[in-house]
């Protein structure tokens, strides 16, 4: 980015606290200490991916990673913008670097806190970082036994280790040395590995047809198509609201959905998944299935909408809504408490069972849709049908069902208690089955059968009694007759038996619910099971009952856990884990499932049971309860507190509030025990105790003869509560509770003295108490009231000090000669009034008095030394002052900071051309800084750079770290001298800035003029600043508490002021190299593109979006790269080389081009329209510079002298011939021959390279064929060093002597080449004849200097007549051959050959000798 000189005054350390640098600089080149192990590859992959960026250059892979520079990670993997509010935090705030991206990290659900920090800055454990990272990738379930095969595994954490075996069960996390590591922090590095184990690829443009080997995350919405990922697909949180497609694609995976819109996640075309997992964070998200295929869907997160066919849907959040709208659903499994499911616009469901843990579900049948068959097992589920329901079965205590006008149900069953049916819409059947109460049915002409164990109620309080049957009526229906039957009524029960529930210890546990053990009980007595109906076992069958244990994954085949016995409608289990390795009774956690085979039991009517099934997880409380407070007369007592009497006062209610829900664990009663010091070590029973209805509260009966019985004494007493007396619901026995009472006497007035917080606290707490005498210091750590009437003494010499934070409210009076005063705030929070929360807060209300302050609200103020210059006066300035809101404006015109700009310098003016809206400054103290107008400054004329200089300053360690300030003016009150500045910076309160208002004073920052005090507020880095590695604020904030004061140095008004700057995100990028433009056009939010410097190494890329290049910059393509304009652009393009290529749009002009391809020429510096790189005539020789290739697609005739350049290729096509005429010519001698195409030499020239080199390395055409016919001439250069030096030719075949074959009328001499090797040799074939000039050699081979291949010859018909030398070679060991066709013929007059491995064949008398013919033969 271009460098501008920018005048600067203001000092370089201004923006030291405002503006730091970011964990993770934006410069991803080369890090000096990248290491060379391991971890390399995941490293450099992370910062290929946008993941790492570095800290201070350096990439720091072995130091630990933070929860900040994680947060930053994460939000970049998955492309979060949103964010939380985080303000609530302590230690996090808006100028942090990592404020964003924490708040990000909250929103997706990353990070939570502690409900007071976040810890940003703290290191992250191995265990939490994959906790953290399974919750993102939504991983849970795996074996945990995984974790056993490390050394280290059982110092996982329980909170972890779901979490650690489902990253290692996967995969993604695989330990060193046998270990895990999990407590110890894990570094980039390690964190780097684990991010690229966990996804390979990372989809950021937003159309795309690739390939993923492994997971891959799609982080914006768009368009994913023909792509094929062999792991999970995530659509990341960036994909926001918008719509994300996924056409074509191949998911071998899951497709986890974690952003898209309600305008869907939509699978098209021939798309194929494992299955869907729906967790996106917040708001609701559709996904639409547009194929043939069924999918299974898992959602997750809270609002869920399904379109399309679904094999399967678990709706599993709790409180989530899971809507079908034109859905075809097989079926659906609802688990989440609360949860609400909207069948809707002609959806159809096959089955669906709303789970027992699914409790207070409610579930919309709406009118157009139909569920075929529902089961229902949790309680007090609301279905409400205004569609179609087949059967609907209820095993849920509590349900309603509401039958709307319009709905159709064929038939309900109900096993469970209290069912309700009620409404307009047709039931047809009703059945109370065996185990059923309470059911009342007020539809009208619905057919009942009451087999439970009450009454059945309809309408106009009508029954029908057990084992009967009627019909309902509405409330309004007056009966015409009928009634019950008496159970007569043709009834066939065809019902099968089910299980209802089954009791631990006479205790039920709801199917998938949790048994919680602990304590004393570590094993149960007795199992039970009840049956819908009674049952009896069924001949031979085997009355068992088998176990399955959750591994996180899969059910694991425990095999035979316990027999059974039957009596009516109980199973009661026997023998239980008695098997081999079985635990008996002990209780062991986990979760399991206890099976019934089907076939096993039969009702009275003979029918038999489906497998049953129960499934309860096992877990263990070993929290002991305790007490919380005591509470006598209605007044809370702290333990140790002191609770203050008047003569003749009796306990009237004593209660004690436990931490939980308990029971006595013996007997009616429990004791309470008391001792005082007159006791001794004698403890004596002092109350008895029971328990109230709320399981929580604690009442005392106090014994009449112990301790003057309900009489208050004044003292010190002890009470206590015996370990094991009561227990928690989970069997927990609590340990001794004890609280130590003081009680005292009041005297006539009231008055009490008190020298501790725990005294002050019961004093003031009590209606009696009028006067509190403070004889101690005191810290308060808890906000406290003086009521109205109630007179607080501090003694001379002692202290009552409100700390940090805390309020205290006075309605009545504080005086004495002692202090009451505040503290120093140790730590400021995020909100913008946190300054005012920290600081210590004095409330004087209604006729209250302290110190003279009348009624207001006042803050402790604590100067610990007097530093304003020239000042005189105490060097402690501290007390309660108001402490209001201070006026802020924008700096008033005056100096600027050098003479290139007018004097008074209109600084409101200059702001608002940078792009600062600082309108509503003065009133909600915030202002905006619209980048685009601030970059446009930046690289604006002259006088526009003179103006913005006298704004801008350095920001960071580098010249190039500038950014906009922007002058905050503070007038100063009458009579202010002085000010002092305290600032909070990271967190804390601190002093910043100190100095008189006489003169004008501009050391930084901080700044004095004309009596105000001036600050200037770091609100935007400028674009050379952020080209130069800064990170773009998004926003920031400065707190400040401002106290001006008087020229002796005292404090006369204290103000606060909190101002938030915010920044409006550039459309138009401002580009100087190759690096920022690929990143401006892939840059969604950017809409233009000014290239102020000249680039001059474009790679391969599209512009899409207008450019425009300033005057006298230029940009340059690459050699062998293709600049694609698709938008406008304005300014200069030039090539490198005749390969650099511009290809212009439809619709596009770049200067006087239009659409099309174009090509530099360096000859004269232009762009020209590109050549044909395939047709039907060869290319010229300027053609040539400009393409690397050419096919010859169609027949052609070559008349005329061409060449193909050195390192080019010609390739002609299959069935395509190229003929070379009598004035034609054609040298690839430096160039590649290649196709499947043929070449004729009818009656020009073709010059070729025949050297071998070995194969790798040959020269040698591989076109089909090469014809050379009579006339036709054949060239190629000696294989002979000296002689290619001297450029000699060597005439192959053709007219003259000089040919080492020459060819008579009609002849012709064909090479069959393509990609031959040593076991397909080249073929040469003889038509007509030819002969073998004197003193010329025709070797059967192709070669080298080093190497050769034979060729299979074959005369196929005339006479080779051999006149030098004819000679088959073995052309080293590779053999070649001469096949002599019948009729054809060889007459040597001087010499032929056959070595070793050549070969001659044909017909007897074929080969004939002159007289001087001399025939070699070796043997071989």
């Amino acid at each position: 980015m271009k460098k501008q000189v920018l005048s600067l005054a203001l000092s370089a350390t201004m923006l030291a606290s405002m503006l730091p640098k970011p964990a993770f600089a934006a410069d991803n080149t080369a890090f000096p200490d990248m290491p060379n192990d391991w971890s390399t590859q995941a490293l450099q992959n992370a910062i290929n991916n946008g993941l790492l960026n570095g800290i201070d250059g350096k990439i720091a892979a072995s130091e630990n990673l933070t929860r900040a520079q994680m947060a930053a990670i994460v939000t970049r993997a998955f492309g979060t913008n949103g964010k939380a509010d985080i303000s609530s935090f302590g230690d996090v705030n808006t100028g942090d670097w990592f404020y964003d991206a924490m708040a990000s990290s909250v929103l997706m659900g990353a990070f939570q806190g502690d409900g007071v920090n976040l810890n940003p800055n703290a290191n992250i454990t191995r265990q939490e970082a994959f906790t953290v990272l399974a919750r993102l990738f939504t991983l849970s379930g795996g074996d945990q036994s995984v974790l056993n095969s490390y050394t280290d595994g059982a110092q996982v954490a329980d909170w972890a280790k779901d979490s650690m075996a489902s990253m290692v069960a996967a995969g993604y996390v695989k330990g060193s040395d046998n270990k895990l590591n999990p407590t110890s922090s894990i570094t980039r590095a390690e964190f780097a590995q684990v991010m690229d184990n966990l996804v390979k690829t990372y989809f950021a443009d937003s159309q795309l047809n690739v390939n993923a080997n492994g997971n891959a995350v799609l982080n914006k919405a768009g368009t994913l198509e023909g792509a094929t990922i062999s792991g999970d697909l995530i659509i990341g949180d960036g994909a926001a609201e918008g719509d994300v497609v996924l056409k074509d694609v191949t998911v071998s995976g899951r497709l986890l959905v974690r952003g898209g819109g309600t305008s869907t996640v939509t699978l098209e075309g021939n798309t194929t998944v494992g299955s869907v997992v729906v967790n996106k964070p917040t708001g609701a998200v559709r996904v639409e299935n547009n194929t043939e295929k069924t999918v299974n869907v898992n959602a997750v997160s809270d609002n869920v909408v399904l379109t399309g066919d679904f094999n399967e849907v678990n709706a599993n959040a709790a409180q989530g809504t899971v809507t079908l709208t034109g859905a075809t659903v097989a079926a659906m499994n609802v688990a989440g408490t609360s949860a609400k499911v909207v069948v809707s616009e002609k959806s159809t469901v096959e089955t669906m069972n709303v789970q027992g843990s699914a409790s207070g579900t409610a579930v919309s049948v709406q009118s157009g849709t139909t569920v075929k068959t529902m089961n229902t097992a949790a309680s007090k589920a609301v279905v409400t049908v205004n569609g179609t329901v087949g059967t609907m079965s209820v095993s849920g205590s509590d349900t309603t069902v509401k039958a709307e006008e319009g709905a159709k149900i064929d038939k309900i069953t109900t096993s469970a208690a209290n069912t309700t049916v009620s409404g307009k819409g047709s039931v047809t059947n009703f059945e109370a089955a065996k185990g059923a109460s309470g059911a009342d049915i007020t539809t009208s002409g619905t057919k009942v059968v009451n087999n439970g164990t009450g009454n059945v109620t309809t309408g106009n309080d009508k029954v029908i009694a057990s084992g009967s049957t009627g019909t309902s009526q509405s409330d309004s229906t007056t009966p015409s007759g009928g009634g019950s039957t008496g159970g007569g009524g043709g009834y066939v029960d065809t019902v099968k038996p089910t299980v209802q529930s089954m009791a631990i210890d006479g205790v039920e546990v709801a199917n998938g619910s949790t048994y919680y053990f602990g304590g004393d009980k570590t094993a149960f007595t007795s199992l039970t099971a009840t049956m819908s109906e009674s049952v009896s076992l069924v001949k031979d069958a085997a009355a068992e009952v088998k176990v399955y244990y959750w591994t996180g994954s899969t059910w694991e085949d425990q095999g035979k856990y316990a027999e059974f016995t039957v009596s009516g409608n109980t199973l009661t289990l026997t023998k239980i884990g008695e098997e081999p390795g079985g635990n008996g009774k002990t209780f062991v956690e986990g979760k399991f499932k206890f099976e019934v085979a089907a076939g096993t039991l039969q009702d009275a009517a003979g029918n038999k049971n489906e497998a049953l099934t129960w499934e309860i997880t096992f877990e263990e409380d070993d929290i002991a309860p305790t007490a919380t407070n005591l509470v006598i007369n209605g007044q809370d007592v702290a333990n140790g507190g002191t609770y203050y009497f008047k003569e003749g006062a009796v306990v009237e209610t004593l209660t004690a509030t436990m931490s939980e829900t308990v029971k006595l664990a013996n007997g009616d009663s429990g004791v309470v025990k008391v001792n005082d010091d007159t006791m001794g070590g004698t403890w004596a029973d002092y109350a008895t105790f029971t328990v109230a209805e709320d399981g929580k509260t604690l009442n005392l009966t106090i014994k009449d003869d112990v301790l003057n019985g309900n009489s208050i004494v004044a003292g010190t007493f002890r009470f206590k509560i015996e370990a094991g007396a009561l227990q928690d619901s989970f069997n927990n026995s609590n340990e001794e509770i004890t609280w130590e009472v003081t009680f005292e006497k009041l005297n006539e007035s009231g008055a009490v003295t008190v020298t501790d917080l725990a005294g002050l606290k019961s004093a003031l707490n009590f209606a009696d108490v009028k006067t509190v005498t403070v004889n101690g210091d005191i810290q308060m750590t808890e906000d406290l009231t003086i009521n109205e009437g109630v007179t607080v003494t501090v003694n001379s010499g002692k202290t009552l000090t409100v700390n940090a934070g805390k309020t205290l409210t006075v309605n009545g009076t504080i005086g004495g000669e002692g202090t009451v005063k505040g503290a120093a705030p140790p730590n400021i929070g995020a909100e913008d009034d946190a300054i005012l929360a920290a600081l210590s807060t004095l409330k004087v209300e209604g006729t209250g008095s302290v110190a003279g302050k009348t009624a207001g609200t006042y803050k402790w103020i604590e100067e610990t030394g007097n530093n304003v210059t020239g000042n005189s006066g105490s060097e402690n300035k501290s007390g309660w002052f108001v402490c209001d809101q201070q006026s802020v404006t924008i700096r008033e015109p005056g100096p600027g900071k050098d003479d290139t700009v007018s004097n008074p310098f209109d600084y409101a003016k200059a702001y608002t051309a940078a792009g600062v809206d600082h309108s509503m400054l003065s009133s909600n103290y915030s202002l905006t800084v619209d980048l685009d107008k601030l970059y446009a400054m930046e690289y604006g004329t002259e006088d526009q750079q003179k103006q913005l200089g006298q704004l801008v300053q350095q920001a960071g360690d580098s010249e190039d770290d500038k950014a906009l300030f922007v002058g905050l003016q503070m007038k100063a009150p009458e009579g202010a001298a002085a000010v002092s500045v305290y600032q909070v910076s990271g967190g804390s309160l601190s002093r910043k800035f100190d100095h008189q208002l006489g003169s004008e004073y501009a050391p930084g920052n901080y700044n004095i003029f004309k009596g105000s005090y001036i600050y200037y507020m770091g609100a935007a880095y400028l674009e050379s600043a952020v080209d130069a590695g800064n990170t773009q604020l998004a926003g920031n904030r400065v707190r400040q508490l401002v106290l001006w004061k008087d020229e002796s140095g005292n404090i006369v008004d204290v103000n606060y002021i909190t101002v938030n700057s915010t920044n409006t995100p550039a459309k138009t990028a401002w580009v100087s190299d190759a690096k920022q433009l690929t990143a401006a056009i892939g840059d969604s939010n950017i809409t233009g593109i000014q290239v102020v410097e000249s680039i001059g190494s474009v790679a391969t890329a599209e512009i899409t979006k207008p450019v425009t290049i300033a005057a006298g910059k230029e940009m340059t393509v690459n050699s062998d790269a293709t600049l694609t304009l698709n938008a406008a652009v304005t300014g200069t393009i030039k090539g490198t080389s005749h390969t650099s290529k511009l290809v212009i749009g439809e619709g596009i002009n770049y200067g006087e081009l239009s659409a099309g391809e174009y090509v530099w020429d360096v000859e004269t510096s232009k762009w020209v329209k590109a050549p044909a790189t395939e047709g039907d005539k060869l290319p010229t020789t300027d053609d040539w510079k400009f393409i690397s290739s050419f096919t010859l697609n169609k027949d052609c005739e070559l008349t005329e002298a061409r060449e193909v350049p050195a390192g080019k290729t010609l390739v002609i096509n299959k069935g395509v011939t190229l003929t070379i005429g009598e004035t034609g010519s054609l040298n690839v001698y430096d160039a590649a021959l290649s196709g499947e195409g043929a070449v004729v030499v009818k009656g020009g020239t073709l010059k070729i390279n025949a050297n071998y080199n070995n194969g790798t390395e040959s020269k040698v055409p591989t076109v089909a064929t090469i014809q050379v016919n009579h006339g036709g001439t054949l060239l190629s250069m000696t294989t002979d060093e000296a002689e290619d030096a001297n450029n000699q030719e060597t005439t192959f075949v053709g007219l003259g002597a000089d040919a080492r074959i020459q060819t008579k009328d009609g002849a012709s001499v064909t090479f069959e080449l393509g990609n031959f090797d040593k076991e397909n040799k080249p073929k040469m074939t003889i038509s007509g004849d030819v002969i073998i000039p004197k003193d010329q050699t025709w070797y059967s081979m192709l070669d080298s200097r080093t190497e050769a291949i034979g060729i299979d010859m074959t005369l196929e018909s005339g006479t080779m007549t051999v006149n030098g030398t004819l000679e088959i070679t073995s052309a080293n060991k590779t053999g070649s051959s001469l096949n002599i066709n019948k009729g054809a013929s060889v007459v040597v007059n001087d010499t032929m050959t056959v070595a070793a491995r050549g070969s001659v064949t044909g017909t007897p008398g074929s080969v004939t000798g002159g007289e001087n013919a001399v025939v070699e033969i070796t043997k071989g």
